[in-house]
């Protein structure tokens, strides 16, 4: 297993703790739930990932020859913003943020007015954290006539990563699959049930959206098995789960290289540094870098030396264009292999505000730990109690801390 202060986290606390967790009786004691013994996989065959991958490519150096000769076009730009938001998700390829923003500024600049526009613009402020600017741009687009299931889903997403409480989105999402029982509204009521540590109701809506999924690419389903791995093993603290997801998850698309992370994070040292060596070369996110910069830091310190100052610089980089998009990863690299603890505290924090959701707690509580501010890590345990009974992980860290707070 990596020697990362989460990723130890994630995996030392098991079944047994999960069951002791979760909702109760209505006297409040605690009634373990059933455990999955194990996880349904999707047995389709997918399109080969490296004939994927060169689809998707050449998709996005189409659309762009395209838009030079017919450049304004927002269907058109639309088109090239997913499939450049797809690259970015699964290789890793942040450089292409800059594109999608000038894009989808360019668009709603140029059709004032026009729904699409305005929710290319939104998709994007979303993506890189700009929730607040996001959902007033869905406001305008409700305003200018968009659909109201796309902009309520649209708004359901943001919601959620916000942290607002998901058993008062839970009623919306399920009204939308009610009206439509899509992929992408099945997955988002998926996620809010995980985020409501209703852990199997998810993981069957999960399933559930696989089964009206027709396509052949391997990136939808590689998504699915990599987002089940991560409730699985980093909310229900689930880890046995989870490893078989993120193999599921690379084994379809083996360039999708937060998914290789992940996995690395459950694996062996010895398994961990051949996957991270893999992709931290190709990659422009940085993550894979840190890792791999902590993995070696005993065995090769001048290598790891240089992966650590790769990571850095790639990190100060991200930051300076998109800060909210990556104070988490910024925060635990920097309490970890970046050796910045009070700088990583301050991204956390700024996390936190951003954010409260129970993910951005455990970075942070971890942060405080790393820069030595015990004060700050109970401070951090006690505002984040509320979360606690919905996250297995998050309950279980503030447990191993208690102690010291009191």
């Amino acid at each position: 297993m990596m020697p990362n202060r989460v990723s130890r986290m994630r995996c030392l606390h098991g079944v047994v703790l999960l069951a002791s967790l979760l909702s109760g009786c209505a006297d409040g004691a605690p009634v373990p739930p059933q455990q999955p013994e194990s996880v349904v996989l999707d047995t389709r065959r997918t399109t080969n990932p490296e004939v994927a991958v060169g689809n998707l490519n050449a998709g996005i150096d189409g659309l762009r020859a395209r838009l030079a000769r017919e450049p304004g076009d927002p269907d058109m730009t639309g088109a090239l913003v997913d499939q450049l938001l797809t690259r970015t998700g699964f290789l890793g390829s942040y450089d292409d943020f800059q594109e999608v923003d000038r894009l989808t500024a360019d668009v709603y600049a140029q059709f004032p007015g026009v729904p699409r526009a305005i929710l290319l613009r939104a998709s994007f402020l979303s993506t890189v954290h700009r929730f607040r600017e996001a959902i007033a741009l869905i406001d305008e687009a409700v305003a200018a006539g968009a659909d109201a299931g796309e902009t309520e889903r649209s708004r359901l997403v943001i919601e959620l990563a916000l942290g607002v409480d998901p058993a008062l989105l839970i009623p919306r999402a399920e009204a939308l699959v009610e009206a439509s029982s899509t992929f992408a509204r099945l997955n988002l009521l998926a996620s809010v049930y995980g985020a409501a540590g209703r852990y199997q109701d998810a993981d069957a809506t999960y399933v559930s959206a696989l089964e009206v999924y027709r396509d052949v690419s391997p990136f939808a389903l590689a998504w699915s098995s990599f987002t089940r791995g991560v409730m699985w093993g980093e909310s229900a603290d689930r880890p046995d789960l989870a490893l078989v997801l993120y193999r599921d998850a690379v084994g379809r698309l083996p360039q999708y290289v937060v998914a290789n992370v992940h996995l690395a994070e459950l694996e062996s040292p010895e398994a961990a540094l051949a996957r991270l060596e893999g992709i931290a070369a190709s990659a422009g996110d940085p993550e894979p870098s840190g890792k791999l910069a902590e993995l070696l830091a005993e065995d090769d310190p001048a290598r790891a030396a240089q992966l650590r100052d790769a990571a850095r610089a790639r990190y100060d980089a991200l930051l300076l264009r998109h800060e909210a998009a990556f104070l988490d990863h910024g925060a635990e690299f920097f309490s970890g292999p970046g050796a910045d603890p009070q700088r990583a505290l301050r991204m956390a924090l700024a996390n936190v505000a951003l954010r409260p959701i129970p993910r951005a707690y455990i970075v942070a509580i971890e942060a405080a730990l790393a820069a030595g501010e015990g004060a700050e890590a109970c401070e951090l345990v006690a505002a984040s109690a509320t979360l606690q009974g919905r996250h297995a992980v998050l309950l279980a860290l503030a447990q191993e801390h208690e102690r010291r707070c009191r």
